[in-house]
């Protein structure tokens, strides 16, 4: 584990982007909670690098989490003011299918109805995708009007999650 703990802060150190991502893939399946600490002041130290940021934050909701229901990371992370871990933590509510107490979908709908909404769509996708496709899970009088606007949106993949979280159904991911 030492070793596993010393090659991340080379990796992030170093901005080996593809090395942590891997290295980190494999925490995640070992459930090593031992690298949580090295992860968090990842996330909160100005980093440059965008890969950096986004696989620590995904792999920092993922240990920390007690359960699929788990929002608790993302709520700890939540108003960290850098685009690249807001994204981030949205993207693993849909790739891992989470499902939030009611309350906590509500303030996550809240929170992020509007979110990327001045971003360039010529050059970036919506960062909204993940929460999206998260919500073919969830209460549907929530999610409703959030998913209705962003059919609205003219991003094509956020617009095909959305549709098909409106049905309930899950979609895969890209």
């Amino acid at each position: 584990m030492k070793n596993r703990t010393e090659e991340i802060e080379k990796s992030i150190m170093r901005n080996h982007d593809n090395k942590l991502k891997k290295l980190l893939k494999e925490a995640v399946l070992e459930n090593d909670t031992s690298i949580l600490a090295i992860l968090k002041n990842a996330i909160e130290t100005e980093q440059t690098n965008g890969a950096i940021i986004s696989e620590t934050t995904k792999a920092y909701f993922r240990l920390k989490r007690k359960n699929i229901h788990d929002c608790s990371p993302l709520f700890e992370l939540m108003n960290i003011d850098v685009y690249i871990v807001q994204e981030s933590l949205l993207d693993v509510l849909g790739y891992d299918k989470v499902i939030p107490s009611l309350e906590e979908q509500k303030t996550i709908i809240e929170k992020y109805f509007d979110f990327g909404a001045g971003i360039d769509l010529k050059y970036y996708s919506d960062p909204r995708y993940g929460l999206a496709a998260a919500c073919a899970g969830w209460d549907f009088d929530v999610v409703e009007q959030f998913l209705k606007n962003c059919i609205t949106i003219k991003d094509v993949p956020l617009q095909y999650v959305a549709e098909n979280s409106l049905k309930k159904k899950y979609v895969r991911l890209r």
